[in-house]
């Protein structure tokens, strides 16, 4: 974080059945989100997912949040003015969950087969490893019977 000059992000570690939000990394760069609140979102974050370079936080002193739940950090992060090519990549590629949010409540999360829509299986991006190295589960062993190209 230390080194932040916008915004850092990176993988946080859930008590939930998705096991993980993140931003999907594909080269280096953000291509997406995988959370299972990210419907509707630009920025599919937890607070504990990313850092703002003080510095480039007060030339946007007017950036507020909103009262809508679930889309506070949407917004804040909107308000930024920033891009996915702005966020800057951390936790080694984002393959590592360095930070946990344990916060339990009573939801209805998506099923195993959601996280297919959100490319796990694509051999170019972090969440393979990610899961990989977070839950120590081959994400292989979930692929689904029926598999189609996956681009991005």
């Amino acid at each position: 974080m230390r080194y932040t000059r916008k915004v850092s992000v990176w993988p946080v570690g859930l008590v939930q059945p998705l096991s993980v939000s993140t931003p999907i990394v594909k080269n280096s760069k953000v291509v997406g989100f995988h959370d299972g609140r990210s419907q509707a979102k630009k920025f599919a974050m937890r607070w504990t997912g990313f850092a703002v370079n003080i510095e480039f936080l007060l030339q946007h002193s007017k950036t507020v949040t909103s009262m809508v739940r679930n889309f506070d950090e949407d917004y804040f992060l909107q308000t930024l003015n920033i891009d996915l090519d702005d966020l800057e990549v951390k936790a080694n590629n984002c393959t590592q969950v360095l930070a946990w949010n344990t916060k339990t409540v009573q939801r209805k999360f998506p099923k195993v087969e959601h996280m297919y829509k959100y490319h796990l299986y694509h051999p170019d991006l972090n969440l393979r490893l990610l899961y990989q190295n977070t839950l120590g589960i081959n994400v292989s062993d979930w692929m689904p019977t029926k598999t189609t190209n996956i681009t991005l």
